[in-house]
């Protein structure tokens, strides 16, 4: 079978990693072809082509030129089915389906909290999507419950044609590493909790709580002389505007890192204790579920299927400091004392049952082909 995959950029955020993940296991066990087509380009290109994917950029070929190029690419390549990722390439892919006659399935990778978490010319997209998609669209996915519930409560997104497809998960099982410690000089000599988050200083992400959180259970725990340590990682994390907004006044045995995004994270999760999220809203918890695979001790919030995804192996927060700081005391003494091999292990084999019956997009191309 022919895939054309529309997508809106290739950024290595999330949505993004997750459209890779899918492109490459099923070109690997079903034997699919793909093309991708990315309104904007980005870091992720490379690994498509590595991999034997071509792609083309609609951003670097906006002239008469390079759309007929793009135009005589579909009709040469027959594809059997169009399937867009993302708000602005569902709207492309909806005029390509009525150009080409193919059948479309869409994607959606967020949860829509409320229309403040969106930009106005989003909301416009968004609003645009929903009403093509209910002609055209043989079926609208969502990679979590909250966001196919989110949109068809919010938006006019026809229930009937939604489906509910988790994310494939990366997973990370605990090994022992002999790669560095993310920690500081400073911290080495004593004792410290690693505490990880990846993350970029957005609103969904709540950042300041989750400093003003761990500030607050540092000076509680300052008496027993045990030591935090969190690093943050993500786009635009390491900025020295960010550092001076939350390092101040912090106790003293608090150590806070930023950093940029970094592509060791095999290593950088394996040598940390406690994975923190303090997200309002998630389309898809891909760094939670990587992490607790690694070992990590989960503590979050319910954004998007958070704690589903995770059950009885994460620490839920409530969003009020007094009552997450006991979470969080309860997070740190349980990370000293699991065995984390065996942790990592329970984890993954709950997550193979959460996923065992679910449906994958291989089996809906088959279904949007023969009806």
């Amino acid at each position: 079978m022919k895939v054309l995959i529309l997508i809106s950029c290739l950024y290595p955020h999330g949505a993004e990693y997750s459209c890779l993940r899918h492109i490459l296991d099923s070109k690997k066990n079903y034997k699919t072809q793909f093309h991708v087509i990315s309104i904007l380009g980005g870091r992720l290109e490379k690994e498509l082509l590595i991999n034997d994917i071509s792609c083309f950029i609609l951003s670097k070929n906006l002239s008469v030129k390079g759309l007929y190029k793009m135009t005589k690419l579909i009709k040469q390549e027959q594809f059997d089915i169009i399937h867009s990722w993302m708000y602005h390439s569902n709207v492309l892919g909806s005029i390509l389906s009525i150009l080409t006659k193919k059948p479309l399935i869409t994607s959606i990778r967020q949860a829509l909290p409320s229309y403040k978490s969106l930009r106005l010319r989003t909301i416009i997209i968004s609003f645009l999507d929903s009403i093509l998609s209910r002609y055209k669209a043989k079926f609208i996915t969502f990679n979590s419950i909250s966001g196919l519930d989110d949109h068809t409560k919010k938006l006019i997104y026809n229930k009937r044609k939604c489906i509910y497809i988790p994310n494939q998960p990366y997973i990370i099982p605990f090994k022992k590493t002999n790669v560095k410690n993310y920690t500081s000089k400073e911290f080495i000599s004593g004792e410290a909790i690693k505490i990880l988050s990846l993350a970029r200083d957005d609103v969904s992400k709540n950042l300041s709580y989750m400093i003003s959180l761990i500030k607050e259970t540092a000076k509680d725990l300052k008496a027993s002389n045990k030591k935090i340590i969190l690093n943050l990682y993500g786009d635009g994390m390491d900025s020295k505007k960010l550092k001076l907004k939350y390092i101040s006044n912090l106790p003293e045995n608090l150590l806070i890192n930023f950093n940029d995004k970094s592509s060791e994270i095999s290593g950088i999760l394996l040598n940390h204790d406690i994975y923190i999220s303090t997200s309002l809203w998630e389309g898809y918890p891909n760094s939670l579920i990587t992490a607790t695979t690694s070992g990590c001790i989960p503590i979050c919030t319910d954004a998007g299927d958070s704690w589903k995804l995770l059950g009885d192996f994460t620490y839920k927060l409530s969003k009020n400091i007094l009552i997450d700081k006991n979470i969080l005391f309860k997070a740190i003494s349980k990370s000293t004392s699991i065995n984390r091999n065996d942790f990592s292990k329970d984890y993954i084999d709950f997550l193979k049952k959460l996923y065992k019956n679910s449906m994958n997009y291989n089996d809906l191309y088959r279904r949007a082909t023969e009806n």
